[in-house]
């Protein structure tokens, strides 16, 4: 029984051809050796009491061995491979379906966007990567205030289920370190710089709040990472900012 041809790209050639062919190639001279043993004995001993004629037959099943053994590793070769009526073809073919795929040129204006429209998005494109690639450049200051701006969020939303209120400013923007007693002697007090917490401002009637830094320098950094933090109420368009911070559903129109 010949064994099945395996998976030839995980396997190692012979003279170029892959080991599974070698495997086909093997059972086949395999038998045609049985077959040409048994007919050449039969002439072997017959004539061995001649002497040549014992030699001649040797011979002939030698050179039809290495006729044979050739030919396999000729139709299995790459060589081969294109001879119609090869057996060998046959084990490197797909299965399932064959599909023809018909390619299409389409050429500018034909079935997409026009020359002009492409253009002005391939500008576009560029336009809205450019805060992308600003902010790449030196984000860490301004990551740093993200930061602290999320972390302050927490702790008045901790400070809300508490209380059932927030600290109020009277409607009036005023210094978050002045405002908020409750970030004395904390942890974010020990752990966001003073220089970001004096920057902070913040406003609330006591029912929601908002609180915000200054967006200069930090604008292209915000709108690439947290472009929801860009505070609505003190923007310029959409290529710029004024502030952004953090606030309450309702506080997002102080």
């Amino acid at each position: 029984m010949i064994p099945p041809p395996g998976n030839s790209r995980h396997l190692p050639t012979v003279a170029g051809v892959p080991l599974r062919y070698d495997i086909y190639a093997t059972a086949w001279v395999h038998r045609m050796t049985q077959d040409m043993t048994h007919r050449y004995d039969g002439a072997a001993v017959r004539s061995h009491a001649r002497g040549p004629g014992y030699a001649a037959a040797l011979a002939g099943w030698i050179v039809s061995v290495a006729v044979s053994v050739g030919l396999v590793l000729f139709l299995a070769s790459p060589q081969g491979m294109d001879l119609p009526g090869n057996p060998f073809s046959r084990l490197t073919e797909p299965a399932g379906p064959k599909f023809a795929v018909a390619m299409k040129t389409v050429r500018p204006g034909e079935g997409g966007l026009k020359t002009g429209d492409q253009a002005r998005a391939s500008s576009e494109t560029e336009r809205a990567l450019d805060p992308l690639r600003q902010a790449l450049g030196t984000p860490k200051p301004a990551i740093a205030r993200i930061n602290a701006l999320i972390a302050l969020g927490n702790i008045l939303r901790d400070y809300a289920a508490r209380t059932k209120t927030y600290p109020s400013s009277q409607m009036k923007l005023v210094p978050a370190a002045n405002a908020l007693a409750i970030l004395k002697n904390g942890e974010f007090e020990k752990n966001v710089p003073t220089s970001i917490i004096n920057e902070m401002q913040y406003v609330s009637d006591g029912r929601s709040y908002k609180v915000i830094v200054l967006g200069s320098g930090d604008c292209a950094v915000v709108r690439a990472l947290r472009p929801s933090m860009v505070d609505p109420k003190r923007s310029a368009g959409d290529l710029d900012c004024i502030a952004y911070g953090t606030w309450t559903p309702a506080g997002r129109e102080f």
